[in-house]
């Protein structure tokens, strides 16, 4: 009876124990379940195109299906719905082709622009109305009645005297004329006519005749109003003068004093002193490279000075090419009135030369960016900025023409400079272009 017994009780408690076993793996499987519904999986366990739930407090909690988010500070908030695409387009998408950014936006604009040009330049003399006073005869400067650079001289005014034995005899050869044969008209008016082709003035000559005197030093008198302006031989240019500041007219302020001195010997035709009326002054323009084949004789110009004198308006005269050192420039003469001298030579001036006007597509010029052979702008798609290639032309009022690669409906960019990740600009793939 006992074993019974204990058979029994035996049998009893195993039966037990099996059924606590299976209640605890049951257990155990529905929280697994229960922990597989509520896990967040990574990134990389939803599928690209797919539909994805986030928790907008935390990022990195994310579903392909909807529910709540297993944080406890989220109290239950449900995720929010968005595909999966755009969220891992902007994350994985590589920073140097494009720029995640919230910048000022702007659409070109086809509108008419005058093409206006802006040119530095400098004040020169008119070379129009430089003249030289030489010497007529071959002898030596006796007296000077000029004394430094740049002195006023009037018209009919004593430069210079001068001896020459030439003048001296052919004077001597009419005195002795007009006192031993008085009667050789022919030969008394021959000698005279010589005198004169020589340069000697009616004044003088009747001077001569009514003294029988000779006259050894004669005068020289200034034909012409200005200023004098001597260019020593070592500074002398071959073409243009060049503006204040350059080494030639350093070298003539510094030496305001003449080169020719009296007693120097002078050769006939010889210019001594060149004369610079600045009633009338030139504007020296000098057109950068790129405007070149937009300016032409005739066009409109408004010239600014760095003090407050008011601009002045003019037009351009003269274009002179000039090619140096490979490079092609072109220089723009415009003349203006000085008549009260209020224009200073070498002056620095800026102007502004009208250009045709253009109906065209345009955008700010703060919009591109320069990198030598090729111009960027920062094309917006998708909500982030990308390196777009484009093709300029012409500038103006800081604007810039675009001949190709945008649109009317394209948005950029307006500060192209703020958006610079350094090589990754430059190193944008040919498929975003």
């Amino acid at each position: 009876m006992r074993e019974k017994h204990k058979y029994d009780r035996r049998l009893r408690f195993q039966s037990f124990d099996f059924t606590v076993k299976y209640i605890f793996v049951l257990t155990c499987f529905a929280l697994l379940i229960g922990c597989s519904r509520n896990r967040a999986p990574e990134v990389s366990d939803v599928k690209l195109g797919s539909e994805v739930y986030y928790c907008p407090m935390h990022p990195d909690v994310i579903s392909d299906r909807p529910g709540k988010c297993p944080r406890p500070e989220c109290k239950g908030m449900a995720l929010v719905l968005k595909t999966a695409d755009t969220l891992l387009e902007r994350v994985l998408k590589p920073v140097n082709n494009s720029v995640l950014a919230s910048v000022r936006t702007i659409k070109p604009v086809y509108k008419k622009m005058n093409l206006d040009i802006q040119a530095d330049g400098y004040i020169d003399y008119d070379s129009r109305r430089r003249s030289s006073i030489s010497s007529l005869y071959s002898g030596r400067i006796e007296k000077l009645y000029v004394k430094y650079n740049y002195q006023p001289i009037h018209k009919g005014q004593k430069v210079f005297e001068i001896y020459s034995p030439e003048l001296v005899t052919d004077q001597e050869n009419l005195v002795s004329l007009l006192t031993n044969s008085p009667d050789e008209e022919t030969l008394i008016e021959a000698a005279k006519q010589k005198l004169k082709l020589l340069g000697f003035s009616d004044i003088l000559l009747k001077n001569l005749l009514d003294t029988k005197k000779v006259i050894m030093a004669v005068p020289v008198f200034s034909d012409y109003e200005g200023f004098l302006y001597e260019v020593p031989s070592y500074t002398k240019p071959s073409g243009n003068m060049t503006p204040m500041g350059s080494k030639q007219k350093n070298n003539l302020q510094d030496n305001p004093q003449l080169s020719v001195k009296e007693g120097q010997y002078v050769a006939m035709g010889e210019s001594i002193f060149d004369i610079v009326n600045v009633k009338i002054v030139a504007v020296i323009l000098q057109i950068n490279q790129e405007d070149i084949s937009k300016v032409n004789t005739g066009q409109q110009v408004e010239i600014s000075f760095d003090n407050d004198t008011t601009p002045v308006k003019g037009k351009i005269d003269f274009i002179e090419p000039l090619f140096k050192d490979g490079i092609k420039s072109l220089s723009a003469r415009v003349y203006i009135e000085n008549t009260n001298l209020n224009y200073k030579i070498g002056a620095l001036v800026r102007a502004k030369i009208k250009g045709e006007s253009f109906e065209t597509l345009w955008i700010p010029a703060s919009a591109v960016m320069d990198l030598g052979q090729e111009k960027k702008v920062w094309l917006k798609k998708n909500g982030y900025f990308v390196a777009k290639k484009v093709e300029t032309g012409m500038s103006s009022n800081n604007s810039i023409e675009i001949s190709d690669g945008l649109t009317e409906d394209s948005e950029i960019a307006v500060e192209a400079h703020y958006l610079i990740d350094s090589e990754g600009f430059i190193k944008t793939n040919e498929d975003e272009e």
